[in-house]
């Protein structure tokens, strides 16, 4: 999986704006969103997560270290049972297909306010209209988790739509009218942003960044930080004439970043 963060194109850089959208490839989609816009940051990949180092938010250099997860199937709910219960409904008589999603808090440490990727896509038939689909999935063990989401799609068309929230772990759909049009997280989605309380001490863009586990040991990490620019009192881009480097190396080491 590839992933472009929020860098300037060439007519953006002179005008002084940038872009605050993250895309991820095959065929570049529009994924979550920076919680600002950033440009001459860096980008590393350790364990689960995307952190992004520093860079010029239009004005000035940032200390800031931000990080997202790569949102695991582990951790996607699991529909376990499906039955149809004769219960009056109003959808019409299709094929249907049903996808659920957990939510986050709002203060989750990995995904604030987030969603999972989505369950095993169950797929439905509705003969007449007093069979209404009901669906089961695995309650999940993670404090973090407040909800879930359910999504539907006919399936002629295959265009999910949202129509309901749910805090339990199971769910009857009597035909709901969709709350609004939306498409589950595909495998390589990130979840949401979060600012990690472990700033650098320097102001920093168009710096370089890299990460490394010692020995080997996939429990302790370091992200270092080199050099890079601390863009000058009158907020003109960085690499301007003026514009000031430095020569430090910042180094982070943890078995755990506090969020």
């Amino acid at each position: 999986m590839l992933y472009e963060f929020c860098y300037s194109n060439f007519e953006k850089y002179y005008d002084n704006k940038d872009d605050n959208t993250l895309l991820t490839s095959v065929g570049w989609t529009e994924a979550s969103h920076l919680p600002y816009a950033v440009s001459f940051a860096q980008a590393q990949v350790i364990d689960t997560f995307v952190y992004v180092v520093g860079g010029f938010d239009g004005s000035s250099a940032r200390n800031t270290v931000l990080r997202a997860q790569i949102l695991q199937p582990s951790n996607a709910p699991k529909v376990t049972g499906v039955m149809h219960a004769s219960v009056n409904g109003k959808l019409k008589v299709g094929h249907y297909l049903y996808a659920v999603t957990a939510l986050y808090k709002s203060d989750d440490a990995t995904n604030p306010a987030g969603q999972s990727l989505p369950s095993n896509i169950i797929s439905m038939y509705v003969s007449k209209a007093t069979a209404t689909p009901y669906l089961k999935w695995d309650k999940i063990d993670d404090e973090g988790i407040t909800s879930y989401r359910i999504f539907r799609a006919n399936q002629k068309d295959g265009k999910f739509v949202i129509i309901d929230e749910v805090t339990v772990n199971y769910y009857q759909d009597l035909g709901t009218s969709a709350t609004h049009s939306g498409v589950p997280p595909v495998l390589g989605s990130l979840g949401n942003w979060a600012t990690i309380s472990s700033r650098m001490n320097v102001n920093r863009c168009g710096h370089v960044s890299t990460t490394m586990n010692p020995e080997g040991n996939l429990l302790l990490h370091y992200l270092f930080s080199f050099g890079g620019s601390v863009s000058p009192s009158d907020g003109s881009m960085p690499y301007y004439p003026g514009s000031i480097g430095n020569n430090t190396c910042l180094i982070l080491p943890f078995p755990h970043i506090p969020s």
